[in-house]
């Protein structure tokens, strides 16, 4: 065991003596030496003034502001590359050619999709009459009442 130990005070020396007397660590800042031993300094808190907190407050304040803008930002980005299913800012249209004015004036939308009347509004996913009248829905497209915003 004295080996041992002696052994390992060697290594400690040699360690010592390659240290780079340069050496700086942010912690000799914070302690000092009282008799052999590193103990931690008093360290009185900065005082602040009113002006310095205000400027603190505001620059707070704006850093908040220009994270928002920047999300902002983002999901404007985002939604330009979306791709929304009957969307409210452009209605499609589907144009339907007919031979003359008196078959315009008498034409059947519902009649010609083979729909409700109550599903016209709808771009996408229009139940044609006889996929009402399947088991599936068990509906009588004569009885639907449906109201659609």
């Amino acid at each position: 065991a004295f080996h041992k130990k002696e052994e390992t005070i060697k290594k400690l020396k040699r360690k010592a003596d390659d240290r780079n007397p340069d050496e700086f660590y942010f912690n000799m800042t914070r302690t000092k030496k009282v008799d052999g031993d590193h103990q931690l300094r008093q360290t009185s808190e900065p005082v602040v003034s009113e002006e310095q907190h205000k400027m603190m407050a505001t620059q707070d304040k704006k850093y908040v502001l220009f994270r928002l803008s920047k999300e902002l930002k983002k999901i404007e980005k985002l939604k330009k590359t979306l791709h929304l299913i009957d969307s409210s800012e452009k209605k499609n249209t589907h144009t339907i050619f007919v031979d003359n004015e008196d078959e315009a004036a008498s034409f059947d939308v519902a009649k010609f999709f083979d729909t409700h009347p109550a599903f016209l509004d709808r771009t996408f996913n229009r139940p044609t009459l006889e996929t009402l009248k399947k088991e599936r829905f068990s509906i009588d497209p004569d009885e639907l009442q449906v109201i659609i915003d």
